[in-house]
């Protein structure tokens, strides 16, 4: 997997929209230079006589100082969805939300009744459709494509729609590059028949997960199928990949890859859970996933990654997150973490601990907790992400009703921030745009400011926009003007690089924003 981003050299060219910081790319790294005595720059292979610091100053450039980032934690909503209906024994694990054409379209795993008696919870579940206006009233619709016990329902896919694979770890994602009749396409587990798995090895035996093989000459494989409008489903009949993922399998179309980009759970890697990464052009035909997240030796010994959540930030395409459920074995005990990305290959898990943990013992959420899939914007400047809470402990025994849908959320931009406890500086990157104005998305304390100075690409500070002309800014706000002694416009020439340097204290920086 290569990246598209490598060798990537500035200015960097900035899309329309706010710029989140939930990486390092819109900080410059820096460099240290050395000086003589007088300030006059010495090359690296210096004269004679050059033997240590009193002959030879370090002259920083660009170094930022005092910053760091933090995922910010999540707040909740009270649960919008749980089990009101016959067919609803237990509301799984696994939800996609999708914001479409201003409706909330969302699609969840159930377990009914009769997959509780036989013990086949897990592996024949049933996918189900709900939708709102508003994000807030949701409702469960009659579809009349499947009937329970002679009642029209809201199931939409799984159980006997998929009576020979079955159904699990399924999410729905938009295809924007495929005809009208498979625009929206779902992507998860079941079983491929021994039939299928002769066939498959004649045409696949590489693409061969051994941990998928069962005794019986069946296997655990991903599947998929497609429909025109997320309700009415036709299954791909052949598996697109024997791979064990036997938890929440996410993908998308990344229009910039032109690809099918899948994430899937890699199971027992030395022992442990993690998560993998494939793509390919054919939805049809997937290849074994390549490790991209792994439990390493900054995390307890009994640290599992379960599900992934991967998504994208509302009108983005390079704002990649995942909210992976982290298990702590020892503790029966899940937490969301929080994980960026800017192509979806290169992943960093943001510091600041985990972004949601389940809530007090007794409490709906107080056993364990799952992230859906889908971050939405949300009514009152607020973005929320789905996710799954059980009152009991992940391996708990499950004997009643349980399960319900409930909002992560927060403020519109502010998922992770660029924090300066004290005194922090740093530069971008020569930044391409279009726009005459700065926005800031920011949150200082009484006594903290942020100020903000324009350079061109030589790093020479504009005229009228330097540190000493910029009007500090100071407050809580998510797309705040700057200015420099009352002026907006950021006084670049049209088509120029600019460079901004930022000195904070006692602030965080969410995103920018020019317009």
């Amino acid at each position: 997997m290569r990246s598209p981003l490598m060798g990537k050299l500035e200015p960097y060219k900035l899309s329309e929209g706010p710029h989140f910081f939930v990486d390092w790319r819109y900080v410059q790294a820096g460099a240290v230079g050395w000086v003589s005595k007088d300030g006059r720059p010495i090359g690296l292979w210096g004269p004679e006589g050059v033997v240590g610091p009193v002959d030879a100053q370090p002259a920083p450039r660009s170094v930022p100082r005092g910053i760091r980032l933090v995922a910010q934690k999540a707040q909740k909503s009270e649960p919008f969805l749980t089990w009101t209906k016959p067919w609803e024994r237990m509301i799984f694990c696994y939800s996609t939300l999708i914001y479409d054409e201003r409706l909330y379209r969302l699609w969840y795993e159930c377990v009914s009744p009769e997959q509780w008696t036989k013990h086949t919870q897990g592996s024949a579940n049933l996918l189900c459709y709900a939708e709102s206006k508003d994000g807030i009233a949701w409702d469960k619709p009659s579809l009349g494509i499947v009937k329970y016990e002679g009642l029209d329902t809201n199931i939409v896919f799984g159980g006997n729609l998929c009576p020979e694979s079955g159904f699990t770890g399924g999410t729905v994602f938009v295809d924007p590059s495929a005809p009208s009749s498979e625009r929206y396409k779902v992507i998860f587990l079941g079983k491929a028949s021994r039939q299928k798995m002769e066939e498959y090895r004649r045409n696949r035996p590489n693409d061969i997960d051994p941990i998928a093989l069962s005794a019986t000459g069946e296997a655990t494989a991903v599947f998929g199928g497609t429909s025109p409008d997320g309700l009415h489903w036709k299954q791909v009949p052949e598996p697109l990949v024997v791979q064990c993922s036997d938890t929440q399998n996410t993908a998308y179309y990344d229009p910039q890859l032109k690809r099918y980009v899948w994430y899937a759970r890699c199971n027992w890697y030395y022992g442990r859970r993690s998560v993998g990464r494939a793509e390919t052009d054919n939805f049809r035909r997937i290849p074994l996933p390549e490790m991209i997240l792994w439990p390493g030796p900054n995390l307890l010994p009994s640290d599992d990654w379960y599900t992934n959540a991967k998504t994208l930030y509302p009108g983005t395409n390079d704002i990649h997150l995942m909210f992976p459920a982290m298990y702590h074995r020892a503790e029966d005990n899940i937490e969301i973490y929080m994980a960026s990305s800017p192509d979806g290959i290169l992943w960093s898990l943001l510091p600041g601990g985990p972004a949601l943990s389940p809530g007090p013992p007794g409490s709906w959420d107080g056993g364990c907790i799952f992230a859906g899939c889908g971050l939405v914007p949300l009514p009152n400047n607020r973005i929320g992400l789905p996710y799954v809470g059980f009152p009991v402990p992940h391996k708990y025994p499950r004997s009643q009703p349980m399960g319900a849908i409930a909002y992560a959320w927060w403020p519109k931009g502010r998922l992770a921030a660029l924090e300066a406890p004290g005194i922090g500086e740093f530069s971008t990157p020569q930044l391409l745009f279009t726009g005459r104005k700065l926005l800031l998305n920011f949150q200082t304390k009484r006594t903290g400011e942020i100020l903000v100075e324009v350079a061109n690409s030589r790093g020479q500070t504009l005229p009228g926009r330097s540190f000493s002309d910029a009007d500090p800014l100071n407050g809580d706000f998510l797309d705040f003007p700057v200015t420099w002694k009352g002026e907006a416009d950021l006084g670049y020439e049209p088509g120029q690089p600019v460079i901004l340097r930022f000195h904070m204290r006692a602030s965080k920086l969410f995103a920018f924003e020019f317009v």
